[in-house]
């Protein structure tokens, strides 16, 4: 497993929040970022307030249970979710999803096979993406400075 955020998470806390949207841009600023204190809310379960993301349309509280150096396990505790209108998925969100994973580790590593997915990823995202997705393309390679040329295709 890699070095990052959320495992450090995971070896150091009894509860973690999981969020889930289809917001592409949310999407990218969390992997990306540190979000400011104004996007969070709370949720609360026995008497305790844990953060989740205010535009999240899911949030779970999870307990969380190492069983070995790699693998943990996660009981979700409770929830909140908010009501919304269903929206078609395309290519592009899950290409968006794609490169977002590798951008996670492109910020790690600096490696070039990282980069050659994440523009591999990039002309899906612009070919069947929404305007949000391409936003939201452009937005990830802004945060990893990475330039859009052809070179590493």
């Amino acid at each position: 497993m890699y070095q990052n955020k959320t495992r450090k998470n995971l070896e150091h806390r009894e509860y973690l929040t999981a969020n889930i949207t289809q917001d592409p841009i949310l999407i990218v600023t969390s992997a990306l970022s540190t979000l400011p204190q104004e996007t969070y809310t709370e949720i609360e379960y026995q008497q305790q307030k844990y953060p989740v993301l205010k535009n999240a349309s899911t949030s779970i509280l999870l307990k969380v249970k190492q069983q070995n150096e790699t693998t943990f396990t996660l009981q979700p505790l409770t929830g909140a979710a908010k009501k919304q209108t269903p929206r078609a998925i395309n290519r592009g969100f899950f290409a968006l999803i794609e490169a977002t994973v590798n951008a996670t580790r492109y910020v790690l590593f600096n490696s070039k096979e990282q980069l050659r997915s994440i523009k591999y990823y990039n002309n899906i995202v612009n070919k069947c993406g929404s305007p949000a997705e391409i936003e939201a393309m452009n937005l990830l390679c802004k945060l990893c400075e990475i330039e859009l040329d052809s070179s590493l295709l």
